[in-house]
C-alpha cells in the first residue's frame, strides 16, 4: 500500500490545475438580454424541458454562433448562459477582463427556413442549467443550482427593465448575490442588462441580468493535485490498474469470471485476428497495451474489449481523453445491437439516456434473446460445415493427387480397402484394436492383427505399419472419388447473411442479459441515474455520489466519460469497475490517467505512440524533486512526467499489441505513413486494384506571404475555391464530409472567419465541414481532407511542421481524398520533401514490388493460362494481412481467386473469404478438383463464370 500512496502523493506535486476560465465572451458571443427570452426557459425552474426550441431570434451574433455550430456539430460547443459577473481582476502581473455566467446550459443554435425563406436562427436547449464550476463547495452549488430565479416573470419579454425595477426583485437580487459570493466576489450589485462586454471596466462588483449564448468547449476546471492528494489516503490501492502499471503486473487485480483467455470470443463486432488477441489479453491480464497506427481500428478494437467484459458479468469504464473521443465510442455502441452505454459527462446522449432510462431500461422485455442467439448459432454453424464439407473435399483431392502415384503399391497390400464401397470405417476400427493390443498377449494380438488383415485382403506377411500406411491412402482416395463442387456464391452468401445475424442476436442477447440481472435495488439505482443526468452539473455530482455504486453498474455495467468527468462526478471508490479501457493514451498524462487507473482492477490502454503526445509544462527539476521527495528512485524513469506519457507507462510494463492492418483509405493516402512512420510493418486491408492506382493526392501551390503565427491569407483563398468547387460537385447527392486542417493556431482561425465569411450555417452542416489544427483532428477522419500547411515559401515554420508525430496525423485523416495547400513547394530535404514527392502519383502495384511471395505451382499453371488468354492477372496480391492467390483482371471489375485451401485450413479461408467480401470484393474459387487439374479449363471457368468482365 505504502508505495501506491507514495505515487500518488508524487503525481499530485507534478499536477497541474485547470486553466483558469475569465471571460466567456472574448471571442464568440451573442447577448440576448431579456427581450430575446429562450423558449423552455421557465420562471418555474421545476419546469425546465430538455429540447424545447425557441422562435426564431433576430440577434445579428446568433448566426455567427449558428456557424460555428454547424462545424463542430459532432460535438455542440455552445452554452446559454444567465446573469453575468462582470469587471477586471489581476492575474500574472496583468489585468484581465473577467465576464462569466451565474448559470449555463448547454445549446444548439441552427438556422430555420419554410422553403426559400430563411427565418432566422433558434435556440435548441439540450441539457439543465449548471452553476458556475468556481463554485467549489458541493453542498451550496447544489443548493443554488436547484435554486435559480428568473424574476418571478417580471423581466419576461421586456425589452430594457430600469435599475429600479431590478432593485424590487429581491429573490433575483439575494441568489445572484450569494453566487457571486461563493464564486470568490463579495459586494456585487445587479446593474441595468446593458451587453456585458460594454461595462467591464473596474473591479469585479457587477452583475448584468439577462442571456447570452457563448462557446465552451471544457466547462471542467479539474484540480487534479488535490484529488490525487484525497486518494493517496485511501487505504485499498493495491490491486488496481495503477498498481500493476507502476509496480508491476503481480500487482495488479486477476479476471473477475472464470472465462479463461482461450474461449471463444463472441461479439457483435466483426473482427481481426490481432483484435480477438487483444479481447482474450483483456480477460486476465491485469495490464494490456493496445498500439494502433492511424485506421486500424482503435476504437473498434476498445468497443469489442468492452462488450466482451461486459458479457462475462464484468463492470466497464471506458476514459478519454476529450469530449469528442467519448462521443465517438458512444455513437460506436450505439450503433450496434448491445448493452446501452452510460455517457454521464453530459450532452445530447447523456439527455436521450435519461429518457430512455425513465421508460423503464431496467425491465427486462426480450426474454426470447436467448434463444434466437441459439438458433443464429446453429444456422451459423450450419454454414459453415457446409462450407467446410467443400473445402476439406477440396483438401482431399490435392493430397490423393500428391499420393496418387502410390496407390498401385498400397492397393497390392490391402486390396479390400480400395474397392468400391469398402467400410472403412469397420478397417480403421480393426487396425487401432490390433496396434492396441500388439503389446499384450500374444494369442490375443495376432488374432487382431488377422481379423485386420482379412478385412483388408492383406497377406499374412503384412506389418501393421504396412496396413495403416494403405488406410491412409484409401481413406485419401475415397474422399477425393468425385471432384468436389465450389463453395459457390450461394452458400458464401447464406454464410455471410448467417455470420451477420448471429451477431446482431449476440447483441440484443448481450442487452437482455444486463436487463434480466436488474432487481428493485437496481431499479432504484437506475431511476436514481436517471434523475442525475437530469439534473445540473453540481446536483449530478450529488446524486450520483449517493448511488449505490454496486447496485448501479450491474444494471448498467458499460460507461464512457472524459477523465475530467470521471473525476468530478464518479465516487472516489478503488476499484469500482473490474476494466477501464484508456483511449488515445499517447496523449494523457500519467496524473490524469490516475483517476480512472485507480477506478479498476485491470486496464487495457489504447495508443500510439506515432502520433500527438500530451504537452506537459512540469519542469525537470520539479519531478526529481518530487520523486526523491518519496523515496521513489527506483520508480525515477517511469515517473518522468514530462516525457512518459499513460501509453509509454503501460508500455513498459507489459508487451504490446500492435493493431497492423489499415482499413481507412487507399494506398496512396497511406503508404507515405506505413513506410516512413511505421518501417513497413501496416498492412492495407484497403487494398484493391481499384484502389492501389487510385491518385488521391492533389497539391496546390500558392504564392503569397505568412505572416507571423501562421496565417497565410493566399492558402486561406486556395482552400476556400476548393471549398466551393467540393460542395459544386456534391450538390444533389449525398454529403460528403470535409475536413480542413493545419498545423498553426493562427491559420485555423484565418480559415475558419473565412468559412463564416462565405459559407451559410446550412451549407456548413451539409458539407459535414470542420476545421481546425491537427491537435483537434486526432483520432477524427473525414472523406475529403484539405491540408494548409501554413509554412512560408522561405520555409518559415518548417521546422514545426516536421515534428513527426504531428506530421504523421496531419497527413492520414482523410478517407479518400486529401488536397494539400501550400507555399512552400520545393523544400530541399525533411518530410515535407519527401510526402511532395510522394503525392505526386500513386505508389506501384504489387506486381512490381520486389520480394513479393511466389505462387504454388497450381495458381502459377491458372495464371500463365489466363495470360495466354489476354486476361491482366497478379499473383499473390496482398490485401492486409491475407493473400489472395490470383487478382484477375484490373480496376473495378477485378475478381479475387483462390487456387487452393487457405494453407491454415477451412477456418481461416472462411475468415479471409468473408473479410474480401466485406471489403468489397468479388471473390471465385478456381480449385484444380472441379476441373480434374487442368489449368486451361480453369482458365476458360473463369472467364465464363466470374469473367465476362475480365476480357
Amino acid at each position: 500500500m505504502g508505495q501506491v500512496a507514495d505515487i500518488l502523493r508524487c503525481l499530485s506535486e507534478v499536477s497541474t490545475r485547470g486553466a483558469e476560465r475569465l471571460d466567456v465572451a472574448a471571442s464568440d458571443f451573442a447577448w440576448l438580454g431579456t427581450q430575446h427570452w429562450p423558449a423552455g426557459v421557465d420562471v418555474a425552474p421545476d419546469a425546465i424541458p430538455i429540447g424545447q426550441t425557441s422562435a426564431p431570434l433576430a440577434v445579428p451574433d446568433l448566426s455567427r454562433l449558428a456557424q460555428l455550430d454547424a462545424l463542430h456539430r459532432d460535438l455542440p460547443i455552445l452554452r446559454l448562459g444567465w446573469i453575468y459577473l462582470v469587471g477586471q481582476v489581476d492575474r500574472d502581473g496583468a489585468r484581465r477582463r473577467v465576464v462569466l455566467p451565474l448559470v449555463e446550459r448547454p445549446v444548439q443554435v441552427v438556422r430555420t427556413g419554410v422553403g426559400g425563406l430563411r427565418l432566422g436562427p433558434q435556440i435548441t436547449l439540450l441539457g439543465p442549467w449548471d452553476l458556475s464550476d468556481r463554485v467549489g463547495d458541493v453542498t451550496r452549488a447544489d443548493t443554488l443550482e436547484r435554486t435559480v430565479q428568473f424574476g418571478g416573470g417580471a423581466l419576461l419579454g421586456t425589452p430594457s427593465p430600469s435599475p429600479a425595477l431590478l432593485g424590487r426583485l429581491s429573490s433575483l437580487n439575494g441568489w445572484a448575490a450569494e453566487v457571486a459570493r461563493a464564486m470568490g466576489f463579495a459586494d456585487v450589485r445587479v446593474v441595468a442588462p446593458d451587453d456585458p462586454r460594454d461595462v467591464v471596466e473596474g473591479p469585479v462588483a457587477r452583475l448584468v441580468v439577462g442571456f447570452g449564448v457563448h462557446t465552451s468547449l471544457d466547462t471542467s476546471a479539474l484540480d487534479l493535485r488535490s484529488s490525487l492528494e484525497g486518494w493517496a489516503s485511501l487505504a485499498d490501492g493495491p490491486g488496481t490498474a495503477l498498481a500493476a502499471a507502476y509496480l508491476g503486473a503481480d500487482h495488479g487485480a486477476g479476471p473477475t469470471s472464470s472465462s479463461p483467455a482461450t474461449d471463444p470470443v463472441v461479439s457483435p463486432l466483426v473482427l481481426s485476428v490481432a483484435q480477438e488477441q487483444v479481447v482474450r489479453r483483456a480477460r486476465s491480464e491485469p495490464l494490456v497495451v493496445v498500439s494502433g497506427p492511424p485506421g486500424t481500428g482503435k476504437s473498434h478494437t476498445a468497443a469489442a474489449v468492452a462488450l466482451d467484459a461486459v458479457y462475462r458479468g464484468e463492470r466497464v469504464l471506458l476514459a478519454t481523453r476529450s469530449p469528442e473521443a467519448a462521443d465517438v465510442l458512444a455513437g460506436l455502441l450505439e450503433r450496434m445491437p448491445g448493452p446501452d452505454p452510460v455517457l454521464f459527462g453530459g450532452g445530447t446522449r447523456a439527455a436521450r439516456l435519461a429518457r430512455v432510462l425513465g421508460e423503464g431500461l431496467a425491465v427486462p422485455t426480450d426474454d426470447g434473446a436467448d434463444a434466437r442467439q441459439e438458433r443464429a448459432w446453429a444456422r451459423a454453424g450450419a454454414a459453415r460445415s457446409a462450407v467446410d464439407e467443400v473445402l476439406r473435399g477440396v483438401e482431399g483431392w490435392s493430397r490423393y493427387q500428391a499420393l496418387a502415384a502410390e496407390v498401385p503399391h498400397h492397393q497390392a497390400v490391402a486390396p479390400h480397402w480400395f474397392a468400391p464401397g469398402a467400410d472403412l470405417g469397420e478397417a480403421r476400427s480393426r487396425l487401432a484394436t490390433a496396434r492396441r493390443r500388439a503389446g499384450g498377449w500374444r494369442w490375443r494380438a495376432e488374432r487382431a492383427a488377422g481379423r485386420a488383415r482379412d478385412h483388408a485382403g492383406a497377406t499374412p506377411a503384412v506389418s501393421l505399419d504396412a496396413l495403416g500406411a494403405a488406410l491412409e491412402v484409401a481413406e485419401v482416395r475415397a474422399a477425393a472419388a468425385a471432384p468436389p463442387p465450389t463453395v459457390g456464391s450461394a452458400r458464401w452468401d447464406e454464410l455471410d447473411a448467417a455470420e451477420q445475424a448471429f451477431r446482431e442476436a449476440t447483441g440484443l442477447a448481450l442487452r437482455a442479459q444486463v436487463r434480466a440481472r436488474v432487481g428493485p435495488d437496481h431499479t432504484r439505482a437506475v431511476a436514481a441515474l436517471a434523475t442525475a443526468l437530469r439534473a445540473g452539473r453540481s446536483q449530478r455530482r450529488r446524486h450520483l455520489r449517493g448511488v449505490d455504486a454496486d447496485w448501479l453498474t450491474a444494471a448498467l455495467p458499460l460507461w464512457v466519460g472524459t477523465l475530467g468527468d470521471i473525476e468530478e462526478l464518479l465516487p472516489a471508490r478503488v476499484g469500482m469497475f473490474d476494466l477501464v479501457v484508456l483511449d488515445e493514451a499517447s496523449q494523457i498524462d500519467q496524473p490524469t490517467a490516475a483517476v480512472a487507473l485507480l477506478r479498476a482492477r485491470r486496464a487495457v490502454v489504447v495508443g500510439d505512440p506515432h502520433q500527438l503526445r500530451f504537452v506537459s509544462f512540469v519542469a525537470d527539476d520539479a519531478v526529481a524533486r518530487a520523486v526523491a521527495r518519496h523515496g521513489l528512485g527506483h520508480l525515477a524513469d517511469r515517473l518522468d512526467v514530462r516525457r512518459v506519457s499513460a501509453f509509454d507507462l503501460a508500455a513498459g510494463a507489459t508487451p504490446v499489441t500492435m493493431l497492423d492492418e489499415h482499413f481507412r483509405g487507399p494506398p496512396h493516402l497511406i503508404g507515405f505513413s506505413a513506410r516512413r512512420f511505421y518501417d513497413g510493418r501496416l498492412h492495407l486491408a484497403t487494398r484493391h486494384p481499384a484502389t492501389e492506382q487510385a491518385d488521391c493526392i492533389e497539391v496546390a501551390v500558392v504564392d503569397g506571404p505568412r505572416h507571423e503565427g501562421g496565417a497565410s491569407p493566399a492558402e486561406v483563398e486556395a482552400v476556400m475555391g476548393l471549398l466551393s468547387d467540393a460542395v459544386a460537385r456534391d450538390a444533389g447527392g449525398p454529403a460528403t464530409s470535409i475536413g480542413i486542417v493545419t498545423p498553426f493556431r493562427a491559420q485555423a482561425e484565418a480559415l475558419t472567419e473565412a468559412v463564416r465569411a462565405h459559407w451559410s450555417a446550412e451549407d456548413i452542416a451539409r458539407a459535414r465541414l470542420r476545421v481546425g489544427t491537427v491537435h483537434a483532428f486526432q483520432g477524427d477522419e473525414r472523406d475529403l481532407m484539405v491540408l494548409s500547411l501554413g509554412v512560408g515559401a522561405d520555409g518559415e515554420g518548417l521546422r514545426f511542421l516536421e515534428d513527426p508525430n504531428l506530421f504523421n496525423v496531419l497527413v492520414t485523416r482523410a478517407r479518400r481524398r486529401q488536397v494539400v495547400v501550400t507555399s512552400c513547394a520545393a523544400p530541399r530535404a525533411g518530410l515535407l520533401h519527401d510526402y511532395l514527392r510522394w503525392a505526386a502519383g500513386p505508389p506501384p502495384s504489387p506486381a512490381d514490388e520486389p520480394g513479393r511471395p511466389t505462387s504454388a505451382p497450381w495458381a502459377g499453371a491458372v495464371a500463365a493460362a489466363l495470360r495466354a488468354g489476354g486476361v491482366p492477372v497478379v499473383e499473390a496480391y496482398p490485401v492486409g494481412r491475407e493473400v489472395v492467390d490470383l487478382c484477375v483482371g484490373g480496376s473495378t471489375a477485378a475478381v479475387g481467386v483462390e487456387t487452393a485451401v487457405h494453407p491454415d485450413g477451412p477456418a481461416a479461408h472462411r475468415r479471409r473469404h468473408l473479410a474480401l467480401r466485406r471489403a468489397g470484393w468479388q471473390v471465385v474459387d478456381a480449385f484444380p478438383s472441379r476441373v480434374d487439374g487442368d489449368p486451361v479449363a480453369a482458365a476458360l471457368d473463369l472467364a465464363t463464370s466470374a469473367g465476362r468482365t475480365l476480357g
